[in-house]
């Protein structure tokens, strides 16, 4: 407790006497956010207020990133907190995601690393309004009932590009076969996906596995023959994937 104490005491005198909220934080060995909550105080807000980007490729691919592996909580104090979480192996990805939250919504972006997980944070209400007028799903079940707003038709080619790769970076994989798979608890997600790949032509296919009716799992897979076109086309944000698809195939 009065290690604690003291800890406060001196990250106050810091701050008094003009060190940066980044200084105080490696100072101290304290997060970011509980230096930041003080710093506050007393220096009043000094991060630049959040504003959303018009590219609609970059939104998109925010979308889905956050539909495939994103999470949101509001804690007691009403600090709302988009976190995403990728592999360790995957940090140049990490890096890639921390850089396009940046550009899209102009605030900072923090980043945790507990492996095997690498995890990117922006705490913005803003933000996480954001997401709600593109994805809608029921409370407390993300995951089980996650999806696009809109039909697909309704959104920008833009848009769709973008949320396809943020959606196969995060939470799609690349199987021994050379195939991009991505496999989902939520059906109406998995919908979305299909739809989108058959704006830019492809032929997915649709798979469902389940242990019992209470477990479906829902798969969109793109052949190895088709690899190539989404390489063209679409892309891979998350290098290790795609890297890995390259060592399966000649291309």
């Amino acid at each position: 407790m009065r290690n604690k104490i003291n800890k406060k005491e001196d990250m106050l005198k810091l701050i008094k006497q003009g060190f940066s909220l980044n200084q105080i934080s490696k100072k101290l060995a304290l997060p970011k956010t509980t230096v930041y909550y003080h710093f506050r105080k007393i220096k009043g807000k000094t991060i630049k207020k959040a504003k959303i980007t018009n590219n609609q490729e970059q939104i998109g691919e925010l979308i889905g990133a956050f539909a495939g592996d994103g999470t949101f909580h509001k804690d007691k104090g009403g600090t709302y907190r988009i976190t995403f979480s990728t592999y360790y192996k995957e940090e140049k990805y990490a890096a890639r995601l921390k850089k396009i939250l940046k550009d899209a919504y102009n605030c900072s972006v923090f980043e945790y690393k507990y492996k095997p997980v690498i995890m990117t944070r922006i705490q913005q209400k803003l933000v996480i309004e954001h997401f709600l007028q593109f994805l809608k799903w029921t409370s407390h079940k993300k995951s089980k009932t996650v999806s696009l707003k809109l039909s697909i038709p309704q959104y920008s080619k833009a848009f769709l590009k973008g949320f396809i790769r943020g959606l196969i970076d995060t939470d799609g994989t690349v199987d021994t076969y050379g195939r991009i798979c991505c496999t989902t608890i939520s059906k109406e997600l998995m919908r979305n996906l299909f739809k989108a790949y058959c704006q830019f032509g492809f032929n997915p296919k649709r798979w469902i596995r389940t242990k019992n009716v209470k477990n479906f799992k829902y798969s969109v897979v793109i052949s190895r023959r088709e690899a190539n076109k989404y390489l063209k086309i679409i892309q891979f944000g998350n290098k290790y994937k795609e890297e890995k698809l390259k060592q399966l195939m000649p291309l």
